[in-house]
C-alpha cells in the first residue's frame, strides 16, 4: 500500500551577511536540498537585501511512499558576494519535521565567520566576511570575533 507523506526539506532560514562588520549591500544566497532516497535536487535562490539580510521560507513537498525508510535531506547554503562564493552551511537532516535540524551547537566559533542558532522561527545565520589586501573576501573574523 502506498501512502502520501509530507516532507520538510528545509525549515525557515534567515540571516545577515556582514563585510568588515557592515551589512553587504548586494549578493545572492542559494539553498540546495537533495532528497537522498530519490536524488531529487531542489534549488532556491534569493538576493541579499541592501541591509545584508536574506531569508527562505520552509521548503515542503509531498510524495507517495511504499516502504518505510530513513529520511535524509542534504542541505547546503552558498553565499555569492562580488564574485566570491562561500559555503556557509552543510547539513544532513535526518527527519522530515519542521525545525528538524537538530544542532550540536548553538553558535560556531566566531573566528570561522558563521554563527547559527535554531529558534521557533527556524534557523538564523550571521555570516562575517572580511576584505583581504588583494581585494578579495574571506570567510571569517579575527579571533576576537571582530571582522577587522
Amino acid at each position: 500500500t502506498y501512502f502520501r507523506i509530507q516532507i520538510v526539506l528545509s525549515s525557515k532560514m534567515s540571516g545577515l551577511v556582514l563585510l568588515d562588520g557592515k551589512p553587504v549591500s548586494a549578493g545572492m544566497v542559494k539553498l540546495t536540498n537533495v532528497l537522498r532516497y530519490t536524488d531529487e535536487v531542489f534549488v532556491s535562490a534569493v538576493e541579499i537585501s541592501s541591509k545584508g539580510k536574506f531569508g527562505f521560507d520552509p521548503e515542503i513537498i509531498s510524495r507517495f511512499r511504499f516502504l518505510p525508510y530513513q529520511p535524509v535531506v542534504d542541505q547546503s547554503l552558498l553565499i555569492e558576494v562580488d564574485g566570491n562564493d562561500f559555503v556557509i552551511w552543510k547539513y544532513s537532516k535526518m527527519n522530515y519535521a519542521i525545525n528538524g535540524e537538530s544542532l550540536p551547537y548553538q553558535k560556531i566559533d566566531p573566528s570561522v565567520g558563521v554563527e547559527v542558532y535554531m529558534s521557533d522561527e527556524g534557523l538564523n545565520f550571521t555570516v562575517q566576511l572580511k576584505s583581504n589586501s588583494d581585494g578579495s573576501f574571506s570567510l571569517g573574523a579575527d579571533s576576537d570575533g571582530d571582522p577587522n
